[in-house]
This record gives C-alpha cells, structure tokens and sequence, in this order.
C-alpha cells in the first residue's frame, strides 16, 4: 500500500504543479494581452493627434490661401478700375477735343 500512497502523492503533486503552471501562463498571456491593448491604445491616441494636427495646419494653410487669393483679387479690381477711368478719361479728353474741332468747323462753315 506504501507504494499506492507514494504513487498518489506523486500524481497529485504533479497535478498541483501543472495546475499552478497553466494558473501562470495563463497570467502571464493577460498581462502580455493587456500590455498590447494599452500600446494599440496608445498608437490610436498618437495617430487620431496627428490628423487632428495636420488636418489643423491644413486648415490653417487653405484659410491663408483662401485670404491671398482675395487680397489678389481686389487688387486686380482696382487695377482694373483705375484702367478704365484711365480710359474714360482718355475718351472724354478726346471726344472733347472732337466736339471742339467740329464747333470750329461749323463756325467756320457758316461763315
């Protein structure tokens, strides 16, 4: 019987450290398990802050763009304005001096 009981002790201590060695494995792939959530969780925040940083500067770069892009266009209206009163003022001078010469003419005329 001494050989039973031995045999017995044997088994479940054998199960014991089996047991205890599955318990810790199964410990150590929820720490590991763990460890890569928090590092995909940190890799997300880290990613969701640089489109949200890029996204700011292109924004930033389009609104600027967009501000240019009006400060041209009002210059070219004023330059365009200031062409045609330019050219206005060419054709009044001229039409003036038209109107002159054709007063003279017809004064002339009915002499």
């Amino acid at each position: 019987m001494a050989l039973f009981s031995s045999l017995k002790k044997l088994l479940f201590g054998a199960k014991a450290v089996t047991k205890h060695a599955a318990e810790k494995a199964m410990d150590a792939g929820k720490e590991a398990g763990k460890g890569l959530t928090d590092a995909a969780g940190d890799m997300l925040e880290k990613a969701k802050d640089t489109v949200e940083d890029v996204g700011g500067d292109l924004l930033e770069k389009a609104s600027d763009l967009a501000e240019k892009a009006v400060e041209k266009g009002s210059e070219l209206a004023d330059k365009a304005g200031d062409v045609a009163e330019a050219a206005g003022s060419k054709a009044m001078d001229l039409g003036g001096g038209l109107v002159e010469k054709a007063k003279e003419v017809a004064s002339t005329a009915v002499e």
